[in-house]
């Protein structure tokens, strides 16, 4: 971690840093996404598609689920694809692996909680979490209940990361379809749900050939509620610790 990108550290609130991760869902199921460099001569090659290219090389990832303490021999990797993935926009997360870890505890520690890992052989190269709304922290749990929406039934789909090298081939749709797999087989849920930040339209730091999740997110039945919200915490990469809205996506849980 760069030192000259660290500003502050986080705050050890009960539910500051160490949870943001929790709220965040991202490069699902899309093709990479280009980072806003200039474009090539004309007599040049292409460099996305030359990099697409090379990418569909890549093995198809092999896909397993861990529930609970099953999970534990792989936190340190979750933590790490975290840092990674998230530290470019719209998160903009200037991660640590002490916090990414004390958060993942949460994970471990219920029974009903779920993580979708993604390997290339022996390295984890995506990851993909859930748990019951009922087990978040207080503030997500609080977006729900001021709307009278009873969290005992609705399961919470925690963040997806993914390398971008093994993007558009499907990966986030498996994961969603394993996390609400496994909210079906726990019972008594009617409702998915995941958040993801509000960023202010015409902010100079999105790469110019950004491409959002929410088309997809729509695919995957979810409609927006931006009445459902939760204000966190976190430290930006090169400014320190900001407060942030995040906003929930809804969809019922119905059967497969």
């Amino acid at each position: 971690m760069p030192a000259a990108a660290v500003v502050s550290r986080p705050r050890r609130d009960a539910w500051g840093q160490p949870r943001l991760a929790r709220a965040w869902a991202t490069a699902e199921d899309e093709a990479p996404q280009p980072i806003g460099a200039a474009g090539p001569s004309p007599a040049a090659p292409d460099p996305p598609a030359l990099t697409q290219d090379a990418d569909m090389k890549k093995p198809m990832p092999e896909i397993r689920s861990y529930a609970g303490a099953e999970i534990t021999p792989y936190l340190e990797a979750i933590a790490a694809l975290r840092i990674a993935v998230f530290r470019d926009w719209p998160y903009l997360y200037d991660g640590d692996a002490a916090y990414e870890a004390k958060y993942l505890q949460t994970y471990r520690d219920s029974w009903r909680s779920i993580a979708v890992l993604a390997f290339d052989g022996p390295r984890v190269v995506g990851a993909s979490t859930g748990v019951p709304m009922s087990d978040e922290i207080p503030e997500f749990r609080a977006a729900f209940d001021d709307h009278l929406l009873d969290v005992d039934h609705v399961f919470y789909c925690g963040e997806s990361v993914l390398l971008p090298e093994y993007r558009g081939r499907g990966v986030g749709h498996r994961f969603f379809d394993m996390r609400e797999a496994h909210a079906r087989a726990l019972g008594g849920f009617n409702w998915t749900t995941f958040c993801a930040v509000e960023r202010e339209p015409g902010d100079t730091r999105q790469p110019p050939f950004h491409r959002g999740n929410e088309v997809f997110w729509k695919k995957r039945g979810y409609t927006h509620r931006p009445e459902l919200r939760a204000n966190l915490p976190w430290n930006e990469v090169g400014r320190g610790e900001r407060e942030h809205t995040l906003s929930f996506w809804l969809r019922p849980l119905g059967r497969a």
